[in-house]
């Protein structure tokens, strides 16, 4: 079949089951209602499979079809675990649902989500589900520790809620070094299955060990607020200042 043949034949199939919504049919059934013969008959199965890799119609037992209907998506707020897992406890009514890391998508901690379940509480456990987009983000920056690496540079983030490496280009200044503490920003994240790449838009300081790590993890939430409210981001000026003078106290 052509492209145009495909076009219409879907068309049709669509129809078809749009007609018996809510059930469910063996594909000879469909083939000979949509006047299909013998001859294209495998053909015209072999198309049914590839409708339900693209999420046009479901399957259901054997070679049974029907009509994709995307279940209604659940609003919350998606709460991070220091293992990498979450939850997202609903807007509208006193419920969580668990969400596992490969889950979250392009989600962080405390981002207000929209989520799609999948999977029904059973023996006493909390509903699964995957978030399908992010409604509302809660943060702009995040505080980190420069990296070089062989192939790429990166920013690891202090908050271990964050479990994604950013990575960055090493050209923001020429005073930027390995082992600093910067300010990153998010600029792009097409496949949730690879790390995010950003930009460095400021940098904190010198620091070593766990000196600026230690007090980033209050501040980032502060710094979240004021990201809602606009202003100045003082938190992070005055940690700039703090990680320099305990650099030089430990230099000298």
């Amino acid at each position: 079949m052509n492209k145009k043949e495909k076009q219409e034949l879907k068309k049709h199939i669509i129809g078809f089951l749009k007609k018996h919504k809510g059930r469910k049919f063996k594909s000879k059934v469909i083939a000979r209602e949509l006047g299909i013969t013998a001859e294209h008959y495998r053909q015209f199965r072999d198309y049914l499979r590839s409708l339900k890799q693209e999420n046009v119609i479901v399957k259901s037992g054997r070679n049974a079809y029907g009509l994709f209907e995307k279940p209604a998506l659940e609003i919350g707020t998606l709460q991070v675990k220091s293992q990498g897992y979450g939850f997202v406890r609903l807007r509208d009514r006193d419920q969580e649902i668990f969400i596992s890391q490969r889950n979250m998508r392009f989600a962080f901690d405390g981002d207000l989500v929209a989520v799609q379940l999948f999977a029904q509480s059973k023996g006493g456990r909390l509903p699964e589900g995957r978030v399908d987009h992010v409604v509302e983000k809660k943060r702009k920056h995040i505080v980190g520790t420069y990296n070089e690496g062989k192939y790429f540079n990166y920013v690891a983030p202090d908050a271990l809620k964050i479990p994604w490496d950013v990575i960055v280009p090493g050209d923001f200044s020429p005073e930027l070094k390995p082992g600093h503490k910067v300010v990153v920003t998010i600029d792009s994240w097409e496949d949730s299955g690879l790390n995010p790449t950003g930009k460095i838009v400021e940098i904190l300081g010198i620091a070593r060990g766990s000196t600026v790590r230690a007090r980033n993890v209050g501040r980032d939430i502060v710094a979240g607020l004021k990201n809602l409210v606009g202003g100045e981001i003082s938190e992070y000026t005055q940690l700039q200042a703090e990680a320099r003078e305990q650099a030089m106290e430990r230099m000298q």
